[in-house]
């Protein structure tokens, strides 16, 4: 399943991030584009494309459980301003990410410069905050949003002439 291999990617690029808080693409699984930026805490936030059905979704993966298939209330505080938004939670073993549903939303936030933040709130009654850079955003959700062209056999560098 694609969703699976989705969220494996996810997990695995935070585990190997050598750099943090720049954006950066994936194109490991075939026919997903991935833009994301992993910050401090390993914690994930970013967008993924599918090619096939030309769809695209903005996520959070982050150190905090939720259940399969919930929806949780979060706020989302960028240059843009402050505003509520949803995750759904998608789960492929112990690790566990957030769809955000508003993805236009998210979109405008990843890209309005400077940082961005998410407030989760938690059953004790705190929040708690993930942080995270926008700096290439743009550029890589761009590129997880286009569509690749298709490669070209090479040819002999001789033309032909038709009679």
């Amino acid at each position: 399943m694609k969703i699976k291999s989705i969220i494996f990617s996810i997990i695995v690029v935070a585990a190997q991030a050598q750099a943090q808080d720049v954006w950066i693409n994936d194109n490991s699984i075939p026919g997903i584009q991935m833009a994301m930026v992993v910050n401090a805490q390993r914690s994930v936030a970013g967008v993924v494309c599918n090619l096939e059905t030309q769809s695209c979704d903005a996520y959070v993966a982050t150190a905090t459980s939720c259940e399969e298939g919930a929806l949780y209330p979060m706020m989302i505080n960028s240059p843009v301003g402050a505003y509520p938004i949803t995750g759904k939670c998608l789960t492929l073993g112990k690790h566990q990410v957030l769809v955000i549903v508003e993805y236009a939303s998210a979109i405008q936030a990843y890209q309005s410069g400077g940082e961005i933040g998410f407030a989760l709130p938690m059953a004790s009654g705190a929040f708690k905050v993930f942080r995270f850079s926008t700096a290439g955003a743009t550029a890589a959700i761009e590129a997880a949003r286009s569509v690749p062209e298709p490669k070209r056999r090479p040819t002999s560098g001789r033309t032909e002439e038709m009679l």
